[in-house]
């Protein structure tokens, strides 16, 4: 199932959205879904990288992190007044 066509079924209002174990790509665009898109681009192999969406009006930062040969994703946002920081790997 499309990742698209399964967001509409749930019909949930999601702010922020993981993937790991993504192919390595030169063309990020395949993954958009219109909304802030933040790719790792990880280089060990093939399913290395990491993609992580945040909803389009959400205040948030973010930083790769080398941890030995992985990057990591780390997003830091407010939600309901509380500070939140999501590391995907």
């Amino acid at each position: 199932m499309n990742l698209k066509i399964l967001l509409k079924e749930i019909q949930h209002d999601i702010d922020l959205i993981v993937l790991s174990e993504t192919c390595k790509t030169k063309d990020v665009s395949l993954f958009n879904l219109g909304d802030n898109l933040i790719y790792n681009e990880g280089d060990i192999n093939q399913n290395n990288g990491v993609i992580v969406f945040v909803k389009n009006g959400i205040n948030y930062k973010h930083t790769i992190v080398n941890i030995a040969n992985i990057k990591a994703v780390e997003v830091y946002m407010k939600f309901n007044d509380k500070s939140i920081q999501i590391t995907a790997m």
